[in-house]
């Protein structure tokens, strides 16, 4: 995965094949799979206590991780042993952090993150809407030095602008790889639609996803393990649909925020969100391929992220403003358990 000259990552991201190349190809395929399940399987559980009703969330989660590991989304992420998924406990820990105030730590794993793949980039949003301001300055100066120290061993920087460009136009899904692609434009572009009328739903994305922000803002929304987990969802979510590129591996980093989103106020919400789960878990191996095709598989994820986006601004919506004395805390019974991690 790290050896194709077509793929971008950061320079540190080559560390990760330089560990790979002790073992032979077989070794590294079966050992990352290994990986990938073990990690969604994981998050899962962090987060059972945010299903419903709580006596049963063990049961539920074991049935939520069956479901999605069999679903098509996982199915179809987990053979490209891509790096996306090195990114899904990180992302994971780092909301349960700074839903329980440890913003330093949850910066300091966000920075890491994106010297291996800047993915998560979106979540800077959080400390900056929280007003964490020494959590946003360590996110960004743990990326950029390390980022600056990596493009100065490997003697390559004219390769940032060049990388930049090529995943601002879609990177390689585009033309006729477009039906990979999982935003708003990848769905445009494959199935040539009228440009003037997806750029519009780009934008109201964009707009909507900045007006929930500004809100949060102007009512002081209290830090929460719902109100981070939501404005993760939120913000990811728009990134993927509205920006030039998303992936089917993408979408596993919206498992944390969703899960999270479960415990939320909003029961509209859980509903958007079980239809998202019925779209991710919905297997065509076992129904004749029905639904199975890549057209059909872009316009089922494009609509999860769509689902996602929704959900998430409803329980922005239901999250109601805190004082000082009760940042911090959840506006809903949040899963104790969850904080002391």
């Amino acid at each position: 995965m790290y050896g194709v000259p077509s793929f971008v990552y950061p320079p540190p991201a080559s560390l990760i094949g330089w560990v790979e190349s002790f073992f032979s190809l077989h070794t590294d395929v079966v050992i990352y799979s290994y990986f990938e399940v073990a990690a969604i399987a994981a998050t899962i559980f962090l987060f059972r206590r945010c299903l419903r009703p709580v006596r049963w969330a063990l049961l539920e989660s074991a049935i939520l991780a069956i479901i999605l590991l069999k679903g098509d989304l996982v199915v179809g992420a987990l053979w490209l042993d891509n790096a996306s998924v090195l990114l899904l406990l990180p992302c994971a820990l780092l909301l349960i952090w700074w839903g329980g105030n440890r913003w330093t730590l949850g910066a300091t794993v966000l920075g890491i993150t994106l010297l291996l793949k800047p993915l998560l980039a979106p979540l800077l949003v959080l400390p900056l809407t929280f007003r964490r301001w020494k959590a946003l300055i360590v996110a960004i100066a743990v990326a950029t030095i390390g980022l600056l120290i990596s493009i100065v061993v490997s003697g390559n920087e004219r390769s940032m602008v060049t990388i930049a460009k090529k995943l601002e136009g879609g990177s390689n899904l585009v033309k006729n790889g477009a039906v990979y692609n999982l935003s708003i434009l990848g769905v445009q572009h494959n199935h040539h639609l009228n440009v003037v009328v997806f750029s519009v739903i780009r934008l109201a994305v964009i707009v909507i996803a900045l007006l929930l922000v500004v809100r949060c803002i102007r009512r002081s929304v209290g830090v929460s393990l719902v109100s981070v987990g939501s404005l993760s969802a939120l913000v990811l979510s728009a990134v993927f649909l509205a920006g030039p590129l998303s992936e089917d591996h993408y979408l596993l980093l919206l498992l944390p925020g969703a899960m999270i989103m479960a415990s939320g106020n909003s029961r509209t919400a859980r509903y958007l969100l079980l239809g998202a789960l019925v779209l991710a878990g919905y297997s065509a191996y076992y129904l004749g391929g029905v639904a199975g095709s890549a057209n059909a598989l872009q316009l089922r994820y494009v609509a999860i992220e769509l689902l996602v986006f929704a959900s998430s601004a409803l329980v922005l919506m239901a999250e109601r403003a805190t004082g000082p004395d009760t940042a911090g805390r959840s506006s809903v019974d949040e899963p104790s358990e969850l904080s002391t991690v």
